[in-house]
């Protein structure tokens, strides 16, 4: 995808997040963060291959479970399963344990900075 592209993804989920009646859209505004977000915590360059990933896994458990628990631990086996594929191309070589540790704080911290977010527009 070329930078125009991408900058146009971007404007359209940014217009989708603010809306006509500025409704609060959570997964639109961590589909829009949480690349910022990811590669900016400590260890997040290890995250740099997966963030589509981790975004999809975040939004997703969003729908799927209500204790947060089960949804942390969704995105971390969605990521588990993204560094084992991304491994067995032999077009990088990701550690499993170093991943984790990265992405669980990477998480917490998408979670936390969208809530805060949330919490700003009430």
């Amino acid at each position: 995808m070329d930078a125009v592209t991408a900058w146009t993804n971007e404007r359209t989920r940014w217009i989708a997040f603010m809306g006509e009646s500025m409704k609060f859209d959570w997964k639109a505004l961590v589909s829009l963060l949480a690349p910022i977000v990811l590669v900016n915590v400590k260890g997040g360059e290890k995250l740099i291959p997966l963030v589509p990933v981790i975004v999809s896994g975040i939004t997703s458990a969003e729908e799927l479970f209500k204790d947060g628990a089960d949804k942390k631990a969704h995105v971390l086996g969605v990521t588990e399963a993204a560094v084992a594929a991304a491994n067995a191309t032999g077009q990088v070589e990701l550690d499993p344990v170093e991943v984790a540790d990265a992405a669980d704080h990477a998480i917490d911290t998408v979670v936390k900075v969208a809530n805060i977010v949330r919490d700003a527009k009430k």
